[in-house]
């Protein structure tokens, strides 16, 4: 929820994949709080997995943006 809501209240280029992480993250930890995939313990490594994949794709795009800024002074 802290990922969503720091992206949504300030302006960040870029800052529309940082809520993207974070409603994907959020979602996945629901889905391990509701216990709905009963398999075992694989698949917090995977929710986890994913999380990082989706964070690590946030992370490049808003550098890519801030990137594209033009320079100061």
């Amino acid at each position: 929820m802290f990922r969503i809501v720091a992206a949504w209240s300030t302006y960040v280029p870029g800052r529309g994949w940082v809520i993207f992480d974070g409603v994907v993250t959020l979602v996945l930890g629901l889905m391990i709080w509701a216990r709905w995939p009963v398999s075992g313990l694989w698949v917090i490594g995977m929710f986890i997995g994913i999380d990082l994949i989706i964070a690590g794709w946030s992370r490049v795009m808003t550098a890519t943006a801030v990137r594209r800024l033009p320079a100061p002074g």
